[in-house]
């Protein structure tokens, strides 16, 4: 574990919470030189370059660090935090569980019948411009299959 961090100035690295973090782990803060730009972009690169190697990638779904060392990095907050990536995790879970329960809530299921007239929404290609019609052809239901199949 390094014993200095090399912060750049940004207020959100200036916090209590992050100065309390860092005495807690007997890390000493170093900010940079406001008069030294190529340091702040040192850091800037540095934070870049963590992010990508814990980044799960979308072909292997794994992150790159865990594909050359076989493990998953462990981050400074979770040091002091164990629970801080489940409890990411839980959030992430309980805000797509949002979404869905609201998008199921705006979808009105319907059940049609034999002999309904229903028609298609008509597919964007095949629209000539803004005005032309949303709907194209009226179908008529024959068979009714289970599962809202028609």
């Amino acid at each position: 574990m390094p014993r200095t961090q090399i912060f750049d100035n940004e207020t959100q690295f200036a916090s209590r919470q992050l100065r309390g973090m860092c005495e807690k782990l007997k890390l000493k803060q170093v900010f940079t030189s406001i008069e030294h730009p190529q340091t702040n972009g040192q850091a800037k690169a540095t934070r870049v370059l963590l992010s990508y190697h814990t980044t799960p990638q979308s072909i292997t779904r794994e992150t790159p660090f865990s594909l050359v060392y076989g493990i998953d990095p462990l981050m400074l907050i979770e040091t002091i935090e164990p629970t801080f990536r489940d409890g990411a995790r839980l959030k992430d879970k309980a805000v797509k569980c949002q979404i869905e329960m609201k998008h199921r809530s705006k979808v009105l299921p319907r059940q049609f019948k034999e002999s309904d007239l229903v028609m298609r929404r008509s597919q964007t290609n095949t629209m000539d411009n803004k005005f032309s019609p949303k709907w194209s052809v009226l179908y008529r239901i024959k068979e009714v299959i289970e599962n809202r199949a028609y």
